[in-house]
């Protein structure tokens, strides 16, 4: 039996499924450690240990770790790059890349995400100065500070790579310069469990439009609500989930996607159950995803598999992840061609081809399959 060690963050969305996932698996014995800070008062979880950052780092948790066959960080924080540097010894090392913990931290990577309007957005609503011209300067002096320093020598130990999408990895292995690296295919969660959490059998799949996944710069939000202001929306909602992120982002597409959508602009400022969640996303027969990375794959799978027409940002790695399996997504370039015209609906041929490459890359038994090879790495 493969004994595996976890690292997992704070946030509950991601809690439950991962130990739901592993636990079911009776060939894995686990140990989950959940990585919080000095301030945090989680709640009382069950088969979790807590461990501060600095924690992790200790000696004396290095050496438990010779306990165990598989450390599995999900999420590549400082604290696990520092951690992860440090182990000499045989352990098998899985980093479950999430996305933003080499998105956002990768140099190169970082100046590809913004569009210019949302990039000027940034300038003004976050530290300039200290960003442009501050942070270079603390990366030439003190490099330790910063996450990708650690990074570039912990992924000089981890074994695999298990990220949301096989081009994450491509990625993962071009920019860190990391050939060594091997591919592991998982996923954080499934269909019937998380996907269609409280959506009905029977539905009708409205006409709204839901925009983005988050209150994050890199949705680019700006240029797609610029663009829907210049079409002919009629009743449909602009559904826009705001509930996480950046505050003052928040705060300030509010008030501007109201100014330019007026009745149309649908923001959802306030976290609401997975269910009622996923109940509004019925509502929606278009969702616009103008990342330029990968992001909200959980809001792009599900809206897959109802039926949505799913239009991306022609820079996203995700819309070439679903070209290459067959699936029938579109570039956001053909609104600006189009207009209105590009939110005809799919057909029904389309919607079974996209419900079927669905189902065989993310149901339950695919994704149990996935769990079940980890206890045979070697």
């Amino acid at each position: 039996m493969k004994k595996v060690l976890h690292l997992i963050n704070n946030d509950k969305k991601f809690i439950d499924v991962i130990i739901r996932e592993f636990e079911n698996n009776s060939e894995i014995e686990n140990t989950f450690i959940l990585e919080i800070n000095n301030n945090t008062k989680p709640e009382t979880l069950k088969k979790i240990i807590c461990k501060t950052s600095k924690e992790l780092c200790d000696v004396g948790f290095i050496d438990i770790l010779k306990n165990y066959d598989i450390l599995f960080v999900h999420s590549l924080t400082a604290s696990r790059a520092k951690l992860i540097s440090k182990i000499s010894f045989n352990i098998i090392i899985i980093w479950g890349a999430w996305g933003g913990d080499f998105y956002h931290h990768h140099p190169l990577l970082k100046k590809t995400l913004l569009e210019e309007k949302t990039a000027l957005l940034e300038k003004k609503l976050l530290p300039y100065f200290k960003e442009v011209f501050g942070r270079p300067i603390l990366q030439a002096i003190y490099p330790q500070r910063f996450l990708y320093y650690w990074q570039q020598k912990a992924i000089k130990r981890i074994n695999y790579i298990a990220p949301v999408i096989y081009d994450d990895y491509e990625l993962i292995k071009e920019y860190y310069l990391a050939p060594h690296l091997k591919y592991l295919s998982f996923s954080y969660g499934n269909l019937e469990e998380d996907l269609l959490n409280g959506i009905p059998k029977k539905f009708e799949l409205g006409d709204n439009i839901l925009l983005g996944n988050s209150s994050t710069f890199s949705n680019n939000h700006i240029e797609i609500i610029d663009l829907l202001s210049e079409i002919n929306l009629e009743n449909r909602k602009v559904i826009t989930p705001l509930s996480y992120g950046v505050i003052k982002l928040k705060d300030y597409l509010v008030k501007y996607g109201n100014e330019k959508l007026n009745n149309n602009f649908m923001p959802l400022v306030d976290f609401i159950s997975p269910e009622k969640y996923h109940q509004l996303l019925t509502t929606c027969g278009i969702v616009i995803m103008n990342q330029k990375r990968q992001q909200g794959l959980g809001n792009i799978v599900t809206m897959l598999y109802l039926g949505a027409k799913v239009f991306f940002n022609m820079e996203n790695p995700t819309y070439n992840y679903f070209k290459r399996i067959g699936a029938i997504v579109f570039l956001i370039e053909e609104i600006i061609k189009n207009k209105e015209s590009a939110f005809s609906p799919l057909s029904n041929e389309q919607i079974l081809i996209n419900r079927e490459i669905i189902v065989k890359t993310r149901c339950k038994l695919v994704v149990e399959g996935c769990i079940n090879k980890i206890k045979e790495l070697y």
